[in-house]
């Protein structure tokens, strides 16, 4: 960073101080060209906040293997809301990906849209959760 109106002079010493700061030497006789100037503007805005979409959630179910054993499981195809929960086994199909709770998990839809997955038991996961 620099005044708004920089002295060529000052360009130079800088450029010079800098050229030796990470090359250990400077060359005074050396012709100093501009070649590139860079600009970048950051100015305040609204801060960003995710949310969580609270458009239609689609409910279905299909088989899915989960080792060696078929078990039927519910889909969640679309965007859920907040505070949408699914004890696995669960697919969701989001609009951007495609998430397979196995069973011994849950999850639930933070406030931000996220899929937010924790594992629950061993136990729970040999009988197949469902919430």
């Amino acid at each position: 960073p620099g005044p708004p109106d920089p002295d060529p002079g000052d360009l130079c010493e800088r450029f010079e101080r800098a050229h030796e700061d990470r090359y250990g030497h400077r060359d005074p006789e050396g012709e100093v060209v501009l070649v590139d100037i860079r600009l970048a503007m950051v100015l305040p805005g609204p801060e960003l906040r995710p949310t969580a979409a609270t458009g239609r959630l689609e409910r279905g179910s299909r088989p899915v293997r989960f080792g060696e054993e078929w078990i039927e499981t519910p889909v969640l195809r679309g965007e859920p809301a907040a505070g949408t929960e699914a004890g696995g086994p669960v697919v969701f199909e989001l609009p951007e990906a495609t998430l397979v709770l196995p069973p011994g998990w849950s999850a639930t839809v933070d406030g931000a849209g996220t899929v937010v997955a924790r594992f629950l038991s061993d136990e729970m996961r040999a009988k197949g959760t469902r919430r």
